[in-house]
């Protein structure tokens, strides 16, 4: 008898190598593509906060002129305390919920001072007179402004401080 490999042996250890390397390489492209199904994902959600970020940043600075616009020299003009003030003040709320649904809790924790801030900067401008008073009262809303601006550049990946011309570009 001769110690010769019987015909069928190369054939399957052929197919046996075959399949072992479809394998392997399912394998990889399973890996590759839930690599790139979660980047997509976590692009997508990085975007839809950016942009509610915005639209909350948006909303306060909306108020705000809008706040700004009805004062008269020293007295605040009651009767502009209206239906579009208020309706920007109901916006800034509806965000807010946005907000909080998606961000991170130091995110949450800058938007819930901001947007407390933003009802005390309202309503102190609808009774205040004295002056000094409405001053400081803008002086936090807008800090607390900035403050929930930075947690969220943080949150999103960018430089938390602003350059000098997109300071310019927003406060405007």
């Amino acid at each position: 008898m001769s110690n010769s490999i019987p015909w069928w042996g190369v054939p399957i250890v052929a197919g046996l190598f075959a399949l072992a390397g479809v394998f392997v390489s399912q394998l990889f492209t399973y890996r590759i593509e839930k690599v790139r199904t979660h980047r997509e994902e976590q692009k997508w959600w990085r975007e839809e906060k950016q942009k509610t970020y915005l639209r909350f940043l948006s909303a306060t600075k909306q108020l705000e002129q809008q706040i700004i616009k009805k004062q008269d020299g020293d007295k605040f003009d009651s009767r502009g305390w209206g239906e579009d003030t208020k309706e920007l003040l109901r916006s800034v709320m509806e965000v807010f919920d946005e907000v909080n649904f998606i961000s991170t809790d130091d995110v949450c924790d800058a938007a819930t001072s901001c947007l407390a801030t933003t009802e005390l900067f309202a309503t102190t401008w609808a009774r205040e007179t004295d002056r000094e008073t409405m001053k400081e009262v803008r002086r936090r809303f807008q800090a607390a402004r900035k403050m929930f601006m930075m947690k969220a550049r943080m949150e999103l990946g960018l430089e938390p401080e602003l350059s000098q011309e997109v300071q310019r570009i927003v406060s405007k």
